[in-house]
C-alpha cells in the first residue's frame, strides 16, 4: 500500500508542474529540455522504485498494473481539473493579458 501512495504522489507533483509553470496549455508550451529530462526521470524513477530491490527496505512492493491504470485516470483528470483552475484563476481582473 505505501509503494501506491508514493507512485501517486510523485507523479501526480512531476506531471503539475508542466500545468502550473505557464498561463497557456501545458500541451500548447512545450517544457524546457531541463525540465522536460527531470520530470521524465521523476517518474521513471516512481514507476520503477517499487520494483527495485531496495524496495523492502523501504518498505515498498510490486504495483499491480491494475492500479496503475486506474492512477493513470486519476492523474489525467487531475491535470485536466489543474488546467481548468488556472485558466480561471487567470481570467480574474488582478492578472490581465
Amino acid at each position: 500500500m505505501r509503494s501506491r501512495a508514493n507512485v501517486t504522489r510523485m507523479l501526480s507533483a512531476a506531471l503539475i508542474v508542466l500545468v502550473v509553470r505557464t498561463r497557456g496549455l501545458m500541451m500548447t508550451t512545450p517544457p524546457s529540455r531541463a525540465l522536460a529530462t527531470a520530470t521524465a526521470t521523476a517518474v521513471a524513477a516512481a514507476l520503477a522504485l517499487p520494483f527495485m530491490p531496495i524496495a523492502g527496505v523501504l518498505g515498498f512492493g510490486p504495483v499491480p498494473g491494475r492500479f496503475l491504470g486506474a492512477m493513470g485516470l486519476i492523474v489525467i483528470c487531475y491535470i485536466v481539473a489543474a488546467e481548468v483552475a488556472k485558466r480561471r484563476f487567470y481570467r480574474l481582473p488582478l492578472f490581465p493579458v
